[in-house]
């Protein structure tokens, strides 16, 4: 939700967003369209008024908060997609989970399961160039232990090897990027 109390909605079997007042009322005051494929995630990116929203494609999308098309000229610094690396799940057959904002709306996350592991790619916000990609799958885990680049105790280990082998299997949609006192930094 936006300081304007609109919140926007996405519909779990078509492309379309739309954006409601938080008045009770049922009828839309816009809608996105930039999709082709149901979307999964969106975030309000409050300091450059921009919504970002990922698809099931692994499509990203930049617009404007504020009339629903290209996003604010100061909030970016290209003009074609193509120039950006918000293809990148797209390429990697990836599925969007979660989009993350730092406070100062410089930076962006977007958390992915990537062939049944998962990953946090790390973007410039206004260039929408990739700045790394964070492989956070049990493997990778396991191989940083055996190098000594990751410390971590025997119980910790066991409930984190848990969770990443039941994740492994799950088909549910996980959201959420967190950080403590909702910061991250690159």
């Amino acid at each position: 939700m936006d300081s304007k109390g609109r919140v926007a909605v996405a519909d779990a079997d078509s492309p379309a967003i739309r954006v409601y007042v938080s008045d009770g009322s049922t009828d839309a005051v816009g809608q996105f369209d930039g999709h082709s494929s149901p979307v999964l995630s969106l975030a309000f990116n409050e300091p450059a008024k921009t919504v970002v929203s990922a698809d099931r494609s692994g499509v990203l999308e930049y617009w404007s908060a504020d009339d629903y098309g290209r996003p604010p000229a100061r909030a970016v610094k290209f003009k074609f997609k193509m120039d950006t690396d918000l293809y990148d799940l797209a390429k990697a057959k990836t599925r969007p989970c979660s989009i993350s904002f730092s406070p100062d709306g410089k930076s962006m996350a977007v958390t992915a399961r990537d062939k049944q592991a998962w990953s946090v790619r790390a973007f410039d916000f206004r260039t929408g160039k990739l700045r790394r990609k964070y492989d956070e799958s049990r493997r990778a885990m396991e191989d940083m232990l055996a190098s000594g680049q990751l410390k971590m105790d025997a119980m910790d280990l066991g409930k984190k090897s848990a969770v990443e082998k039941e994740l492994e299997v799950s088909t549910a949609h996980f959201a959420g990027f967190v950080t403590p006192q909702g910061r991250f930094s690159v």
